[in-house]
């Protein structure tokens, strides 16, 4: 069974959770393919960014985790209706999905940007029609639907959508398409696992989208929810803790002074 709250009280303090049932977890939904947040290990392993900070939920709530898959487009269904407790991947807190499941405090901010050949912006280009992947299911994906995506004169851009980063990467990989839209850190891993790639490609140092990331939970859980934002801002408060965290799943970000600022500013005290 999944993981259900109660509240004990001593005297006029109230100490939450109470200990869990031993048969309890605590359902993670993570996805495959949103490294360096959310992904597979090469051992078969969930692990990334999100997924330690989960782990560690379930760690202070005395709960095994029960880690389940999810996709970009299944993610917030399958969180509202039960399949799991917690969002654990790149998920980016909108307006819109705040109408349906709440959010924990940010855990991390970065944004897209454009994977591109680097001769696209150049006097080389010989303006050809360049094929653009983005992802399904995210804000992207909203943005293109909007109309606000990207443009340019040099090129006229087909926009192609992916079901997953991996596909999209053999598609990078076979010369099918051009660039690709994700974001930033997830973008640098694609580079990093693919020398040749890397050798021809850049990554616009400008983002194109803003994105707040933070664990989802479904509406009406807000004792979950605080569990979630104890936990985080027990970390915040330790800046040291979070600095390892980073160097362990996103080290180029590890000594962000952005990322800094933003841990200290949520650093709530009990």
């Amino acid at each position: 069974m999944h993981l259900v709250l109660t509240r004990c009280a001593i005297g006029l303090m109230v100490l939450w959770p109470c200990i869990a049932g031993a048969d309890e977890t605590l359902g993670i939904c993570y996805r495959e393919d949103a490294a360096p947040f959310s992904y597979t290990s090469d051992a078969g392993e969930p692990t990334g960014y999100t997924v330690d900070l989960c782990q560690r939920v379930a760690a202070s709530l005395n709960v095994k985790p029960d880690m389940i898959k999810v996709t970009s487009q299944n993610r917030f269904d399958e969180l509202v209706k039960g399949s799991c407790d917690l969002l654990c991947e790149a998920s980016t807190v909108t307006m819109a999905r705040r109408e349906i499941v709440e959010f924990s405090l940010i855990t991390f901010v970065t944004g897209s940007a454009l994977l591109y050949p680097e001769d696209l912006l150049s006097e080389k280009s010989t303006g050809a029609d360049v094929r653009v992947g983005y992802l399904r299911g995210t804000t992207v994906e909203d943005q293109r639907r909007a109309g606000t995506l990207i443009g340019g004169d040099k090129a006229k851009f087909e926009f192609v959508a992916y079901s997953s980063h991996e596909d999209a990467q053999t598609a990078l990989d076979r010369g099918e398409l051009q660039s690709y839209i994700a974001d930033r850190e997830i973008l640098d891993l694609i580079l990093k696992s693919n020398p040749e790639l890397a050798r021809t490609h850049r990554v616009t140092r400008k983002s194109i989208t803003y994105e707040p990331y933070a664990i989802a939970v479904r509406l009406g859980d807000d004792d979950l929810r605080l569990a979630i934002d104890r936990v985080l801002a027990n970390l915040f408060r330790k800046p040291e803790a979070m600095k390892e965290i980073l160097l362990k799943h996103i080290p180029n970000r590890s000594d962000d002074p952005l990322l800094e600022d933003l841990f200290e500013i949520q650093s709530i005290p009990e």
